[in-house]
């Protein structure tokens, strides 16, 4: 079998054609998402929204809405919210199944027997109740915390009671006041 010449001739110019009207769309699309989205802090950004369709086309300041469409402005900054609440101190940790740490300071860990660990917080941890969540490593089954001691120096103990040995990880966080 003989290629005819110039068979693929015409296609050749038409893929290039084609990569670089790509290439140009997609680094206009760049620059218009720079230009539509990095506002310096306290800037204020202008838009137009259509009545119907619900779009939202970002103009320049002073730029008329097209008919349809109705003009829009938002600050990028707004006021301060009201101070959380503040769940500070915590702890976290990640506990081997021999009760030794393996990542994670402010406590001390121990096996106390099969699947029953026990956390211990110093002084001056807490300023009030705590609250501890434990996720064991590698099993699905039975899990319970207990916060057995917290002490008015701030310290406290826990005991993690899992249905076997294995690494867990948790995260001991502090409740807010009371009413």
């Amino acid at each position: 079998m003989v290629a005819r010449t110039g068979e693929l001739g015409w296609r050749l110019p038409l893929i290039g054609l084609l990569v670089v009207g790509v290439a140009l769309a997609a680094f206009a699309a760049g620059v218009a998402a720079q230009r539509t989205f990095a506002q310096p802090n306290g800037t204020t950004i202008y838009a137009c929204k259509g009545e119907r369709s619900g779009t939202l086309r970002v103009v320049e300041q002073g730029e008329s809405c097209l008919r349809g469409e109705v003009p829009l402005s938002w600050n990028s900054v707004g006021p301060a919210g009201p101070p959380g609440v503040d769940l500070t101190p915590s702890v976290t940790g990640f506990v081997n199944a021999d009760g030794t740490i393996g990542v994670g300071r402010g406590f001390t860990a121990q096996a106390l027997g099969s699947g029953v660990y026990q956390l211990n917080f110093p002084a001056g941890t807490w300023s009030d109740t705590y609250n501890i969540v434990a996720t064991p490593t590698g099993i699905n089954g039975f899990l319970m915390v207990i916060v057995e001691n917290w002490f008015l120096d701030g310290s406290g103990v826990a005991q993690v009671i899992l249905n076997t040995d294995t690494p867990f990880t948790f995260i001991a966080t502090q409740l807010p006041p009371a009413p």
